[in-house]
């Protein structure tokens, strides 16, 4: 038996030597393309909220002062993350100052290691292409990544002990950091806005009626009501079969005619009509929504290639290869392929260390990791259920970190861990 640990030993210390060799290619690619894209715009259009608006404004509508703004705080925030999970902290003391820059658990966790890890989050393609574009998402994934650390310390420091005085002062405390850090999260959504929030199309069942009918309007328009056909006429539906985003102006037509409490009954009648007829698509398109949220390098070259379903990711990497299409052409085919590789060396890690049994605490980090999963899916599926065609990967950066946190976890702890 210890012949077979000795060799998962050493085939542990193999996978970490691939991980950290995979990780610095892409490392270095991402460099070179932020220092060649440091100083353009993506044409993204207009920002679309008021409160990131605002933040733009204060930077002097500068963009590269903006961009170094959503650096600092996504590397910032995505060691922030790492040591709440555990990273370089052995302690409760650790986990209490991961964020803070304090504490013996901080203090082993940093120098080159920390460094290394937070430009591995930052140099994640679609990341590094939110941190360099006037638009909320960066800093939206920053605060998902500080939100999550909340309940992760809670989660921890209930399981290690802590309930001396001031225990539950802390816990209140984390509590509260998680909602500010939410409400903050709402508003640069832009979803509180005033002028969103008179938007035709702002229900559950406007949603419905495109999450279910909008692939196939078009064929299922003879299975309507009369006085639905007669509303949402031809024209109308013609531009709306070629481009999902044009259900707005379906779902203008239909409130401006019925009303907005007479439109959501068009609107479930559309989204029963799409659902009795194309119930299997519309559960198999909506599983794909969850997966590009979720993990979306595979997904995303399935997307390019046309074997999966409409979304926006055309659009968003059409705009990130603007500049330097060879380099980025590049630099995502290596992050995409890596990425799938990594999952595969993470699990192989993983599985070793649970065998090996000698790195305390991982069961409490396994819990955690498990926990911003749960999270992070039912983050997902809402976002699938907005509508179809419309997936966007901006939205759930940080969703897809967390699977390079797991690596650095399994990382960091192998090599105080296994070795010892």
């Amino acid at each position: 038996m210890d012949v077979v640990k000795r060799a998962a030993a050493h085939m542990a210390a193999v996978m970490r030597i691939i991980l950290f060799i995979g990780f610095s290619i892409q490392i270095a690619l991402g460099l070179v393309w932020l220092f060649c894209n440091f100083g353009n715009v993506q044409d993204f259009g207009e920002p679309d909220s008021a409160l990131y608006e605002w933040l733009f404004g204060l930077a002097g509508k500068n963009h590269r002062v903006m961009y170094l703004l959503q650096l600092t705080a996504a590397f910032w925030a995505g060691n922030c993350l790492c040591g709440s999970l555990g990273a370089g902290s052995g302690s409760p003391e650790g986990e209490e100052h991961s964020c803070n820059g304090s504490g013996k658990g901080s203090k082993s966790f940093g120098g080159l290691w920390k460094l290394w890890s937070g430009l591995v989050l930052l140099t994640f393609p679609f990341a590094l292409q939110c941190h360099l574009a006037v638009q909320p998402y960066s800093f939206m994934a920053s605060l998902f990544m500080v939100l999550l650390s909340f309940p992760v310390k809670s989660l921890r420091g209930r399981r290690t002990g802590s309930r001396a005085a001031g225990g539950w002062k802390r816990r209140t405390g984390r509590l509260a950091g998680a909602a500010v850090c939410a409400g903050l999260l709402v508003l640069l959504s832009g979803a509180t806005d005033r002028e969103h929030r008179e938007e035709p199309g702002r229900s559950f069942e406007a949603a419905m009626a495109s999450r279910f009918a909008w692939p196939t309007i078009w064929n299922d328009r003879v299975y309507w009501t009369e006085d639905l056909r007669q509303i949402a006429t031809d024209d109308v539906l013609w531009e709306i079969a070629y481009y999902p985003h044009n259900m707005e102006k379906l779902q203008a037509r239909l409130e401006e005619r019925a009303g907005k409490d007479g439109a959501k009954a068009y609107y479930l009648q559309i989204a029963k009509t799409g659902w009795e007829i194309h119930s299997s698509m519309v559960i198999r398109q909506i599983g794909w929504d969850v997966l590009g949220y979720m993990i979306t390098p595979p997904v995303f070259q399935q997307q390019l290639m046309g074997n999966a379903y409409d979304s926006y990711t055309g659009r968003n990497y059409e705009v990130m290869r603007d500049h330097k299409p060879m380099l980025t052409r590049y630099y995502v085919d290596y992050a995409c392929w890596w990425f799938s590789w990594m999952l595969v060396l993470v699990f192989g890690l993983t599985a070793i260390r649970m065998f090996l049994k000698r790195t305390p605490g991982w069961r409490k980090r396994m819990i955690s990791l498990i926990c911003c999963l749960i999270f992070s899916g039912v983050c997902s599926a809402i976002l699938a259920m907005r509508g179809a065609g419309i997936m966007d990967y901006r939205l759930t950066i940080a969703v897809n970190e967390l699977w390079l946190i797991w690596a650095l976890l399994q990382m960091e702890q192998g090599n105080r861990g296994m070795d010892r």
